[in-house]
């Protein structure tokens, strides 16, 4: 019966292993695709910056702009190109954790594509929840079986430290009588 119920108790705990596996996949393919529209907005961001300032120069150039407001226009694009390359360091990380997560070996996150999700709306969660869910929950179902293991463990030693007395020998003692004896 002991071996039954830790099989029970390992069965729960490696359905929680797959979960918590399966929850670190999915948040880490959400967050690469969050991170590739990070890299777009930065890019489109680095274009415009980088568009300003190439009109600031074409005003300069005629004669109705001036060298400060070239100066201007130009301070920001090192920041975009920096943070860019932060994104892409990120990506790069993103995809080697994805990898691992999968059980592939150092280098398969590079094969990766871009995730192809559409998050225009966070899916939202019931305004309540039974108690029952949690009660269901992998890991709480193995620490549940680990009490009550525990607290038959608990039962039989109680029973264990009271002493065994056999009443059919103290029976026939009695039966037997002291006084008869002499």
């Amino acid at each position: 019966e002991e071996a039954a119920r830790q099989k029970g108790i390992d069965t729960q705990e490696a359905e929680l292993a797959r979960q918590v596996l399966e929850t670190g996949v999915a948040r880490t393919y959400i967050r690469l695709s969050a991170q590739y529209a990070l890299l777009d907005t930065g890019r489109k961001t680095l274009r415009q910056r980088e568009g300003t300032l190439e009109i600031t120069r074409k005003l300069l150039k005629a004669g109705i702009g001036t060298e400060l407001a070239v100066d201007q226009a130009a301070a920001p694009i090192p920041a975009s190109r920096s943070r860019i390359a932060a994104i892409e360091g990120d990506i790069a990380v993103s995809k080697q954790e994805l990898a691992a997560l999968c059980g592939q070996g150092p280098g398969a996150g590079e094969s990766i594509s871009r995730p192809a999700l559409k998050l225009a709306r966070v899916p939202g969660l019931p305004a309540s929840l039974p108690a029952e869910l949690t009660g269901r929950r992998p890991d709480i179902v193995a620490k549940r079986m680990r009490v009550e293991a525990a607290s038959e463990r608990i039962t039989v030693a109680k029973a264990a430290f009271y002493p065994n007395i056999n009443l059919t020998a103290a029976a026939g003692f009695v039966g037997f009588g002291f006084t008869n004896f002499l």
